[in-house]
């Protein structure tokens, strides 16, 4: 049963092979991030911080591709606390960074005619 299955792998990558290009990139830039749930301590606050990886495209046929990266993420916050001891309340701001590795798997159909 294993050498069939073996033989069947290898029968279908020979013959997807002339099919199948792939592509490898990188990428880099800004991302925006919003944290949708606050507590009741305080208010966050996030905003811009900087992604980059690398990435791989295969496609399959003329339309349909397989996406994955591999990417570095920083994102900062900012959290806004109010102290009620005194009169009137004074806010505390705390800033914090977090590191995030990310492996996104995507499918891709691309619609038209030209690949």
């Amino acid at each position: 049963m294993k050498k069939l299955l073996a033989l069947l792998a290898l029968a279908i990558t020979t013959t997807t092979y002339g099919q199948v290009s792939n592509e490898v990139g990188i990428v880099a830039g800004p991302n925006i991030h919003y944290r949708i749930n606050n507590n009741a301590d305080g208010m966050y606050s996030s905003g811009l911080g900087f992604t980059g990886g690398i990435t791989n495209n295969l496609y399959f046929g003329s339309h349909s591709s397989i996406y994955a990266a591999l990417m570095y993420e920083r994102r900062t916050e900012v959290q806004t606390k109010f102290f009620f001891i005194d009169f009137p309340p004074y806010p505390t701001k705390a800033v914090f960074t977090d590191d995030y590795i990310s492996v996104p798997i995507l499918y891709r159909y691309t619609m038209g005619k030209k690949p």
